[in-house]
């Protein structure tokens, strides 16, 4: 005879299975709650670098905003014309030189004169005040008379942007008539640490002699003229 036996679970085995039921669907949860929270930080994380993200071009804007000032690495070149401009309008503002102060030869012909970098077209001014000041179109600078070793009409030391310009007066003849002007017959680059004309030996410097060539085509003339 053959016994057909049923296995019955004991009741300590259905314990322990509601047991590790209820781990399982504990784990399940914790892990659910974590995938939970790391979307949570995803989502976080996400703001934040979208956050940076909008704030860097703001902040790009605002760079570039800054066109001067302590943050600034430059001053832009129209503000330093202005600047300039309104530097030498200030020494506009001087009292002009006197015709004593400017002797006999510079006297007659006044204290405002036009500037020629190439010698035909006005490209500059320059006006002498009192007390050695000077204003011209490239800001303020100083003037004073140098006396030739061989007499004559002393050269007017002209000082501006760092660079001395030796003046001299001259004359042109057109159509028979003596049109008085100024050419250069020295530069110096101060700013860069060479000496003044001043300085040289009046008796072998060669820009203080009579025959002293011109320094490139720079004239000038009486703006009155």
């Amino acid at each position: 005879m053959l016994w057909t036996l049923k296995s019955l679970d004991s009741p300590a085995e259905d314990e322990q299975d509601e047991t590790e039921g209820e781990k399982l669907q504990q784990d399940s949860i914790e892990t659910s709650k974590n995938q939970g929270n790391g979307a949570e930080n995803d989502i976080e994380d996400n703001h934040q670098v979208a956050v940076k993200d909008a704030s860097e071009p703001a902040k790009a804007q605002a760079d570039s905003e800054l066109e001067w000032g302590p943050g600034a690495l430059w001053v832009p070149t129209l503000l330093q014309l202005q600047q300039r401009d309104i530097e030498a309008g200030r020494e506009l503002l001087k009292e002009a030189a006197t015709p004593e102060q400017l002797g006999r030869y510079w006297g007659q012909f006044g204290v405002d004169w036009c500037w020629s970098q190439e010698g035909l077209k006005r490209t500059g001014w320059i006006r002498l005040c009192s007390k050695g000041s000077l204003a011209t179109k490239w800001g303020p600078g100083t003037w004073e008379l140098l006396e030739r070793p061989h007499g004559g009409a002393p050269l007017l030391l002209a000082t501006f942007s760092g660079i001395e310009h030796a003046l001299r007066l001259a004359e042109i003849n057109d159509d028979d008539v003596a049109i008085q002007h100024f050419d250069v017959v020295s530069i110096r680059m101060l700013k860069a640490g060479l000496r003044s004309l001043k300085t040289d030996d009046a008796n072998s410097s060669r820009a203080l002699q009579e025959d002293a060539p011109s320094i490139g085509p720079t004239r000038g003339w009486p703006s009155k003229l």
